[in-house]
């Protein structure tokens, strides 16, 4: 796997009291992210900044993340609308512990990022995938017929969503064994049926 390469994973929603903290949310509210304390980054600009962290806490289904500044100078240019100097580097700029909710509004809204090398591949189950690798994928019904490329996955309650999308309409299928035949990685190609049922 390409160690460059980065998921998002969850976000920063907005601060929690007046004192610096703030709220986060991750896409898989079951994630063992935290219990296995794998290294968060944000994307400022293009460039990978490690996000360093001095307390986590839960909460109902989200946490509570007490952080240092972390790529400060960028998050102001963020904010600002300043032209972002753009890097594929990490990059990794610490001083103080965002302490005021002045502070923290600067992170709400970024996206948070593991390296796909630092997921814990072990805790991959049969049929799971990484919606990274989703994403672009050509799909192809049970008659052979290209019906368009996975644009989206989205979370759901009974089972995530795959969206496909084509000149002819967009599909939002529920990602079940009675709708998805075959995820085949290396030829970029996922199988489907029942997709008429769920066209929009």
């Amino acid at each position: 796997m390409n160690s460059d390469t980065y998921i998002s994973v969850g976000s920063i929603i907005k601060p929690h009291g007046i004192k610096g903290e703030l709220i986060v949310r991750f896409y898989n509210p079951f994630t063992k992210i935290i219990a296995e304390k794998t290294p968060l980054y944000l994307c400022i600009g293009g460039a990978y900044s490690r996000l360093n962290i001095q307390n986590i806490r839960s909460n109902n289904k989200s946490y509570i993340f007490k952080i240092y500044n972390t790529g400060s100078d960028l998050i102001n240019m963020h904010n600002t609308h300043t032209s972002l100097p753009v890097s594929s580097s990490v990059t990794s700029f610490v001083s103080s512990v965002v302490s005021s909710i002045d502070e923290a509004k600067k992170y709400a809204g970024f996206k948070l990022f593991v390296k796909k090398d630092d997921i814990v591949i072990k805790d991959i189950k049969k049929n799971e995938y990484f919606v990274i690798d989703l994403v672009n994928l050509n799909c192809y019904n049970t008659k052979s017929k290209n019906i368009g490329i996975v644009t989206e996955i989205y979370s759901g309650s009974g089972a995530d969503i795959m969206e496909i999308k084509s000149d002819n309409g967009v599909y939002l299928l529920p990602m079940t064994e009675e709708n998805i035949i075959a995820v085949d990685l290396r030829t970029k190609r996922v199988t489907v049926k029942n997709e008429e049922l769920f066209k929009v």
